[in-house]
């Protein structure tokens, strides 16, 4: 393995944790409801305080899925 490959290697490892640990800060001290709502949408129910999150996009075995919210 050259020596820019094992670098490479390394630097991805590093951004890996410090990635995990980042969200093991954020999910710290959630309840399972918060956690069930993140899993399903995406974001924390505290996010809709302010202005609704963005149309989100996504394209999966060829089928496009637009995500839009609005107030109910």
């Amino acid at each position: 393995m050259s020596m820019l490959s094992r670098r490479l290697t390394d630097i991805e490892e590093r951004k890996a944790f410090r990635d995990y640990m980042e969200l093991q800060r954020e999910f710290e001290g959630r309840s399972t409801n918060e956690l069930e709502f993140f899993a399903l949408f995406g974001y924390f129910p505290e996010a809709m305080e302010g202005a609704l999150p963005r149309r989100q996009e996504y394209t999966i075995a060829g089928v496009r899925i637009v995500i839009t919210s609005e107030r109910v």
